[in-house]
């Protein structure tokens, strides 16, 4: 499934974001700091299109099912 991949691309960024945020932290850098945070969000943006996408399938599958067996 594609959002198997999504997902994973949304925790990497995730974890990325994490690590960037942190070394920001401890280097006084702010910059890098809120490039992590940014990331952070990315992968938690990319997380609730997966969800949107997984709903939007199950829900066409059901249509789907619907019209191939309707009730009589």
């Amino acid at each position: 499934m594609m959002t198997s991949d999504k997902r994973k691309a949304a925790t990497e960024d995730k974890f990325v974001g994490q690590v960037k945020e942190a070394e920001g932290k401890a280097n006084g850098d702010t910059t890098q700091e809120l490039q992590g945070k940014a990331k952070i969000l990315k992968g938690k943006a990319k997380e609730k299109l997966a969800d949107v996408e997984d709903a939007v399938e199950e829900v066409a599958d059901k249509i789907v099912e619907t019209f191939d067996h309707p009730e009589q």
